[in-house]
């Protein structure tokens, strides 16, 4: 069935959540075991506490004033009425835009996540807050990534892998920045690195977050 991209709503939350949850696994990514390191019950399933900060931090940035939060959708799902099933819902990405001229952080940007969350590991949460800070002034600055539109996240459900959704949610906003003359930056785990050099990113370095390679990527509008 044919997908289409929407502005994500307060009703998808919970979906997105399931995703990302899928996504960012703690049994394959390094970020997420350390920020919840009891992240995962005995018999092996996922906890309440992966599960509320993930709806937690995905509504944040919801209502964040940059964040643009998008979720790719089947056609015939998305024609039939305002109020969606979060079933729907197959990916989702959380684009930060630049910020206009005069125009302040919200409390809500890419490095920003003030509430406490039961089962997260503060100490995990200022280290890897300090990593993204630091790489932001490494690639643009004390003003850090104001002027570039940023993908903080990006997840496609398992069972829809390998139908382009992934790409035509990064697509989205490479086209906004191009129509905008503005740069696009992500950070990439390993897993999704293929992708985003697939779109033209480009490796600028290597950041390291509890020990897992990271890279830190441009797509350049303004070269």
């Amino acid at each position: 069935m044919p997908l289409s991209i929407r502005p994500a709503t307060e009703a998808d939350v919970p979906r997105i959540a399931e995703i990302s949850m899928a996504a960012f696994d703690p049994a394959t990514d390094a970020v997420s075991r350390n920020l919840l390191p009891a992240a995962r019950r005995e018999d092996g399933s996922l906890g309440d506490d992966f599960r509320n900060w993930s709806v937690m931090r995905k509504s944040a940035r919801l209502k964040a004033a940059r964040s643009v939060m998008l979720v790719a959708v089947e056609d015939a799902a998305a024609e039939r009425s305002e109020q969606r099933e979060g079933q729907e819902v197959v990916g989702y990405a959380l684009w930060f835009r630049p910020l206009e001229e005069g125009e302040e952080e919200d409390g809500q940007g890419p490095t920003k996540n003030k509430a406490p969350v039961a089962g997260l590991d503060p100490d995990a949460v200022a280290a890897l807050r300090e990593v993204m800070m630091k790489e932001e002034r490494a690639s643009f600055g004390d003003k850090g990534a104001r002027d570039v539109w940023s993908l903080d996240s990006l997840g496609v459900d398992p069972k829809q892998q390998r139908r382009g959704i992934g790409r035509m949610l990064v697509n989205w906003g490479i086209q906004k920045a191009e129509q905008q003359q503005r740069d696009c930056y992500l950070v990439s785990t390993p897993s999704g690195l293929p992708l985003y050099e697939s779109v033209g990113f480009e490796t600028q370095r290597e950041v390291l977050m509890f020990g897992v390679p990271h890279m830190s990527m441009m797509k350049w509008h303004t070269k």
